[in-house]
């Protein structure tokens, strides 16, 4: 028996997602591709947040900086904090700052990676007349689905 995928579930960002009644929470969007589509999530401006440290809790959430705000590294704004319960949550938000840790290295990792198939390929191909110059590529197969670029001298 063949069982088929239709959705896929791809984590991207890292953020503090709010939704009413519950105090901001870390959570990373889950970008979601395929056919069999919440209809909320049709809906432009919406994203899929899976929150950290509640056993895969999940919600729909409209990308506003109303109800969501970039995690980086656990700040929270000043208008957050009268709705953040950091004792509450510090499990969670200690979850998401080891993520965040682990997609920095991860990101540095395959930025030296290119890096260095780029200087191979610039040196083999190109060398005489790109040494010394400042040089930049991008990616799409890096950080699907967004890509990376990658910048760098010769």
């Amino acid at each position: 028996r063949i069982c088929l995928v239709t959705t896929v579930q791809i984590g991207t960002r890292l953020v503090w997602a709010h939704v009413k009644g519950f105090a901001w929470w870390p959570g990373q969007v889950m970008e979601t591709i395929g056919d069999n589509l919440p209809p909320q999530l049709t809906v432009r401006g919406s994203v899929l947040v899976e929150f950290y440290g509640t056993n895969n809790q999940i919600s729909i959430i409209r990308d506003t900086e109303e109800f969501i705000r970039p995690f980086q590294k656990g700040h929270v704004d000043a208008s957050m904090k009268k709705k953040c319960k950091k004792k509450l949550n510090q499990e969670a938000i200690d979850m998401a700052l080891e993520e965040e840790t682990l997609q920095e290295q991860l990101r540095m990792e395959a930025s030296k990676h290119f890096a260095s198939q780029a200087f191979h390929i610039v040196n083999r191909y190109f060398a005489s007349h790109l040494l010394g110059q400042r040089v930049q590529f991008h990616r799409n197969d890096v950080n699907y689905p967004y890509g990376e670029t990658v910048r760098g001298f010769v």
